[in-house]
């Protein structure tokens, strides 16, 4: 099919009017358009002639974030696009071969190596600096503060150091940009982790807080805010590591930021870099923490593998499983891998997400679709399935597994610890006994008692499963310990098995 007139776009951002975005041809039966695309949820069709008869959808299932490309159909489905950054967007369609590709004109990494500061100064926060300079003449900022004018080309370019706060050698600007009802403090492990030493200053008319501080130059500053007697970490500084506090039964852990002055988080300790992603598919937003390989920052023209971890939060602030991974390639007992730990947005969602027949759909949508896509364009990483795993627990091990299965073109590698295999009737086993999935790189672990009454680990369905996939033709690698429990510090002794088991050293 060749059309010969251009149509429109209809959609989210233009309330859906069929005359309000004219394309243009880039090319016979190529049409393109570009517009300015707000974060969130947006949906579009193209319409030719003006008729809703004559529109142009989307046909399967497909990739969320930008850039994304699918199949396009006459009179198919909305094109769904999640935005995480807003910015300018161009959307092109091929009426010929029947595809549709959207990308952001801004060709920038939402992550650029480790953190991309055009992410920072997107939207609101882009203002808050330059209200910042404006009340400069005006607000002091401290005794050495006279050389502003020094960070001038660093803020122009959008770029300092990679992160925030703003800093030259052993001095520093912290930011916040809210409506407080209390003075706002920085508690560290500089200040014996006091409240009030370090009390941030806010200027006046704005809802803008800074304080500055001059530090050593060779230290790692680990801190978190607090304000009317609430502590947490602060939500523009992307770096942040578990504060190493006891986590209770049946709660998740917390973490606090950091910041190394004389080198990036990844070069030296065990840092993170801590996301708040918003989801289209599940229609919430999620803590995504990332684990980059030491050596991320100089380069690795291949990529790295990823590995996608269920419990994001309970791994990181229970077991420290990113240590435990990171202490492997340090050892060079397996290859670089990138980690990405995939907090709940609702505890209580657990099961929902991970063993319900409705939320596990959702959930695996979500990471296939939107978090991967995004990895992918925003990190240095290994594209295809053998390069790309995901793993859980217990019933996020069910949930691995099933993701793996419903998307095999997406993930390569699964693995399962302590695996609950009996949720939902057994039907996750069930579907890789009656449709197989050749490619996959299949992952078990079990415990098994050696006395009667000890302690074991879904020792029966483990085994049950293991040969049950294996009788179907699947490579499995089932691994057995002896007397472990059920419990986090178990599984992390047998992770490193993972490891070896997807990307062993070369």
């Amino acid at each position: 099919m060749t059309a010969t007139q251009a149509p429109t776009l209809a959609g989210t951002f233009n309330h859906w009017q069929v005359d309000a975005l004219a394309t243009h041809a880039a090319a016979p039966a190529v049409f393109e358009a570009s517009c300015w695309l707000d974060a969130g949820r947006q949906a579009f069709k193209w319409v030719f002639g003006g008729a809703w008869q004559q529109a142009w959808g989307v046909r399967g299932e497909g990739p969320l974030v930008p850039p994304l490309s699918g199949r396009a159909v006459l009179g198919g489905d909305d094109v769904v696009v999640n935005v995480l950054v807003a910015g300018a967007h161009r959307i092109r369609l091929d009426v010929d071969a029947r595809r549709y590709t959207v990308e952001r004109l801004d060709q920038a990494g939402l992550l650029d190596g480790a953190l991309a500061p055009d992410t920072l100064l997107s939207g609101s926060f882009g203002t808050l600096l330059g209200r910042l300079r404006e009340h400069a003449a005006h607000e002091p900022f401290g005794y050495a503060w006279h050389d502003w004018h020094r960070l001038d080309p660093a803020l122009e370019a959008g770029s300092f150091g990679g992160a925030l706060p703003l800093r030259e050698r052993g001095r520093a600007l912290f930011l916040f940009n809210a409506r407080l009802h209390a003075p706002l403090h920085m508690v560290s492990n500089l200040n014996g982790w006091q409240v009030g030493p370090d009390r941030y200053t806010r200027v006046e008319g704005t809802d803008l807080h800074y304080l500055y501080r001059e530090l050593p130059v060779d230290t790692v500053l680990r801190y978190k805010l607090v304000t009317d007697g609430e502590w947490f970490t602060d939500p523009y500084t992307r770096w942040v590591e578990p504060d190493g506090m006891p986590v209770p039964m049946f709660m998740t852990g917390r973490f606090q930021s950091v910041v190394d002055l004389a080198a990036p988080g990844y070069l030296r300790g065990d840092h993170l870099i801590a996301l708040r992603f918003p989801s289209v598919v599940r229609g919430n937003t999620r803590d995504v923490w990332i684990s980059l390989p030491r050596g991320y920052a100089h380069g690795g023209a291949e990529g790295y593998p990823v590995l996608y971890v269920n419990d994001g939060n309970e791994a990181l602030t229970r077991v420290y499983l990113h240590r435990v991974a990171r202490e492997m390639m340090d050892r060079g007992e397996v290859a670089p891998v990138i980690m990405v730990f995939v907090g709940l947005a609702d505890a209580l969602e657990r099961n929902f997400e991970y063993s319900d027949r409705v939320g596990r759909e959702a959930y695996a949508a979500f990471l296939a679709h939107e978090l991967v896509p995004f990895i992918d364009g925003s990190l240095r990483t290994r594209r295809g399935p053998r390069f790309r795993g995901v793993t859980g627990v217990s019933y996020g091990a069910v949930s691995a597994y099933f993701t793996g299965w419903r998307h095999p073109n997406v993930f390569g590698c699964v693995a399962g610890q302590g695996t609950s295999f009996f949720v939902e009737d057994w039907d996750v086993l069930d579907a890789y006994v009656a449709s197989p999935r050749p490619r996959l790189r299949l992952y078990l672990d079990s415990a098994r008692p050696t006395w009667r009454g000890g302690p074991g680990d879904s020792t029966a369905s483990a085994r049950y499963a293991a040969h049950a996939l294996r009788r179907s033709g699947h490579q499995v690698k089932h691994v057995v310990r002896r007397d472990q429990r059920h419990d986090w510090p178990y599984w992390a002794e047998r992770f490193p098995e993972i490891l070896r088991t997807f990307w062993p050293a070369r």
